[in-house]
């Protein structure tokens, strides 16, 4: 249907839809980017109804005949759900509307609940969008044809068989929502009254019946230490854009901090990014250390570990305690260095590399290295998944833990191939896009969402589940789109069983002509 020049970036990267705090942003409708119709409807007399637009480009949806009655109206219409406290702030749309080919006049409008926002003569075409700013209390939008009652009572003929009367294309809709979430602390250790040690966790329920829950977050000391995104069950489709209630549990590592008090809170954000703090108390870590387990503080308890073994070592590692990598590019190397209370070298100390995957409870060791005369040490930690790497000294070989521990918070990002063919096609043709999440996959398979850029922005079109092996393939249709389709797949993080981060493949250009 559209003729359209598209470019893209150096990469593909699908993020929670853009707004300032108070707004969202929800698509319907291919020429906005997917083939959910949402909450839109059609409305009128007509002979028929086409109310799907999951075809790709190019589809749309509307009423359809060949006659419309004097002073009657046929077209498209969604309403803000009562009592959610969300309204409409802008409403961007790609529409047209038919002429008669006889009798009275039709005219093309476009309605707010206070009234018309937009008037004119058919036919409506073209395939650029119409950008309607609405009033702060619009809660309804309306697209209609409307057949005047200028000719002495005659309707409007708009061609016999069915024709298309009014064509919704597209919908992008900026709303408000001014309800806050709200939650509710259910159980777990950092709301207990007692001292915490190793993982800690706090379970909750939380809500919000308008936009959705979007995000859980835990912050300590004011930072954010853990959190439950859901931006996967989000559609964005849909005035509730994501899951209007969940329950779960949020763990957090409590070697992340030093041992005492810290305050800490539970916020729930929604979809359109108001957030509501659901806990806010204090937590005592108090995480082992030699002397706390009663082993004597100094030489005589086992072999000492390294020249000037000490209870008060210190570790420094050379990198930042949370990175980020790729997974082509994920083995690591750490290097740091073992100093005793005064600041002095611990050398020939053996220390232990351990790992705790993201989503598991257990920590393992991963390898051992040793420290040179100086103190320094680098070590090749074996590749892997996003977890937690700690490197970890124990001062003599009887005490029951460790002297000291430094960790670093590895994320890797989900590696994800993708291939089309063919890459040249006609405006109707059919690809195949098929490919391969690479690492471990859970038995349920992984979520990959499809995407092209199209109008400036990158929009999902298919979100496939891969098979055990992380393989997908999907088959697509062009709908009468001309141009240069870039096309990237994106794994989405946080799945259950499969511990990587937001992972995008290069980018494959189609073209149609």
């Amino acid at each position: 249907m559209f003729a359209v020049a598209l470019t893209a970036g150096a990469g593909c990267l699908l993020l929670a839809p853009g707004a300032n705090a108070g707004t969202y942003v929800i698509d319907n409708c291919p020429a906005a980017g997917n083939g959910n119709a949402g909450a839109w409807t059609v409305f009128g007399s007509p002979q028929n109804v086409k109310g799907t637009c999951s075809g790709g480009l190019g589809d749309y949806i509307g009423p359809r005949g060949g006659y419309m009655s004097p002073a009657t109206t046929a077209g498209v219409q969604i309403g803000v759900p009562a009592g959610s406290g969300i309204t409409i702030l802008e409403a961007k749309v790609w529409w047209q509307a038919s002429a008669q080919v006889s009798g009275a006049t039709t005219f093309g409008i476009a309605a707010d609940n206070d009234g018309a926002v937009g008037e004119s003569l058919t036919p409506m075409t073209g395939s650029e969008p119409s950008t309607y700013v609405l009033p702060s209390t619009t809660t309804e939008i309306t697209l209609a044809n409307y057949c005047s009652n200028d000719d002495a009572g005659a309707g409007c003929t708009l061609g016999s068989g069915e024709n298309n009367i009014l064509e919704l294309y597209g919908s992008q809709l900026t709303l408000e929502d001014t309800t806050l979430p709200s939650g509710t602390v259910t159980g777990g250790t950092i709301a207990s009254a007692g001292a915490v040690a190793s993982t800690a966790s706090i379970s909750y329920q939380a809500a919000d019946t308008s936009s959705g829950v979007r995000l859980v977050q835990l912050r300590v000391d004011g930072e954010p230490v853990a959190k439950k995104d859901y931006i996967t069950s989000c559609s964005y489709t849909d005035f509730q854009a994501c899951p209007p209630s969940v329950s779960d549990t949020i763990d957090w590592n409590t070697a992340s901090v030093a041992n005492g008090q810290h305050p800490v809170e539970l916020i729930v954000e929604d979809a359109a990014q108001n957030t509501s703090v659901i806990y806010s108390g204090e937590v005592t870590v108090q995480n082992a250390t030699a002397s706390s387990l009663g082993a004597p503080s100094g030489p005589g308890n086992g072999t000492p570990n390294g020249t000037s073994a000490s209870e008060t070592a210190q570790l420094q590692l050379g990198l930042r305690d949370s990175i980020t990598r790729t997974y082509a590019r994920r083995a690591l190397a750490v290097a740091g260095r073992l100093l005793d209370g005064q600041g002095q070298p611990i050398g020939d100390a053996t220390l232990d590399v351990l790992q705790q995957i993201v989503g598991t409870k257990t920590q393992q060791l991963s390898t051992r290295t040793k420290t040179r005369s100086d103190g320094t040490f680098s070590v090749h930690v074996p590749v892997g998944p996003s977890r937690l790497i700690e490197i970890a000294y124990r001062a003599f070989s009887s005490d029951a833990s460790y002297a000291t521990v430094a960790g670093i918070k590895e994320t890797v990002d989900a590696g994800v191939r993708l291939r089309v063919s063919p890459t040249h096609t006609g405006p109707e043709g059919t690809i195949v896009l098929s490919g391969t999440v690479e690492g471990p996959i859970p038995q349920q398979g992984a979520l990959v969402d499809l995407l092209v850029h199209y109008r400036g922005r990158w929009e999902p079109f298919r979100t496939p589940r891969t098979n055990a092996h992380g393989r997908f393939r999907v088959v697509y249709q062009f709908e009468g789109g001309v141009g240069r389709f870039p096309f990237c797949a994106e794994v989405p993080g946080g799945q259950a069983g499969f511990p990587f981060g937001s992972g995008n493949s290069r980018v494959v250009d189609v073209s149609t002509n």
